[in-house]
């Protein structure tokens, strides 16, 4: 006898993947993620890149509970607000275990940068070779990596490539010496989360072992984590009193990814060419 296909709802978000949640018949729920023509082992990535970030008074992420070639099965941490809505108020106390949260995971160093691993940040496929010069992992295997992308070559104008190549060469000097550490790669507002019972979360990594610099922008960026956030957070791991303008480089990564990927609207054009003219005149 044919089953019958347990009901699913569509999701908010999803640039790359279709996501659902899914209502079995004991009442439970799950989240599914499904992509057509992703690169193979996307999902697979992502799955042990969940596993990484499992560390125990850290910001909590979803648990996996199947994997496929072209789906992926996670634990359901149920509604979220949307990315422009904060979850709790600007100046409510949770903020503070979520700054505390992130600075426990930046406290799992590491001697290099990179990954056992590339990981994905969307459907690109990110060079995480170990390097021991953080400096260079960033000039080379971040800023100059986007360079050589066909898509940034086409889109990019010719001058503003080569501001990209001066700041790749000035990044140690911009940003302050630190360990590389353990890097969510991508913790923006859209991929902030809470669990069913109210604990700071995170989905959908780019897991590295990188600068807190790096990993902190993507917090800093589109605004979904407000000072609060970032006081606590410096209670427990040292920035610097110029952090702010320390981890604005960091901003055009994300820039040159959604032009790469085919999502640079007129905002992002505009924060790319500020942050450049900024850094590298």
């Amino acid at each position: 006898m044919p089953t019958t296909p347990a009901p699913r709802e569509r999701l908010h978000g999803g640039l790359i993947s279709a996501t659902w949640r899914i209502h079995l018949p004991d009442g439970t729920t799950r989240v599914r993620k499904e992509g057509v023509g992703l690169p193979a082992g996307l999902y697979a990535v992502e799955a042990r890149s969940l596993a990484a970030l499992r560390v125990p008074g850290a910001p909590a992420v979803p648990r996996v509970l199947g994997v496929g070639p072209d789906w992926l099965e996670l634990e359901d941490f149920g509604p979220q607000v949307a990315c422009d809505v904060l979850p709790h108020p600007a100046d409510d106390p949770w903020w503070d275990g979520y700054g505390r949260a992130l600075a426990h995971l930046h406290g799992c160093t590491y001697s290099r940068c990179g990954w056992w691993e590339d990981t994905y940040w969307g459907t690109m496929r990110m060079d995480n070779r170990w390097n021991a010069d953080g400096a260079a992992f960033y000039a080379e295997q971040r800023f100059r990596w986007f360079l050589r992308r066909p898509a940034i070559q086409r889109l990019v104008p010719e001058a503003q490539r080569r501001q990209v190549d001066r700041l790749a060469e000035r990044i140690g000097a911009i940003v302050p010496p630190q360990p590389a550490c353990l890097n969510h790669g991508d913790l923006w507002a859209g991929n902030r989360a809470v669990t069913r019972d109210g604990r700071p979360a995170m989905i959908d990594p780019c897991v590295h072992a990188g600068w807190a610099s790096c990993d902190l922008h993507n917090s800093l960026q589109y605004g979904g984590f407000p000072d609060r956030f970032f006081g606590a957070y410096r209670e427990c791991r040292w920035l610097p009193a110029d952090w702010r303008d320390h981890v604005r480089p960091f901003f055009v990564l994300h820039h040159l990814g959604l032009i790469d990927q085919g999502f640079g609207d007129a905002e992002t054009w505009v924060e790319f060419r500020e942050v450049l003219a900024r850094y590298v005149g």
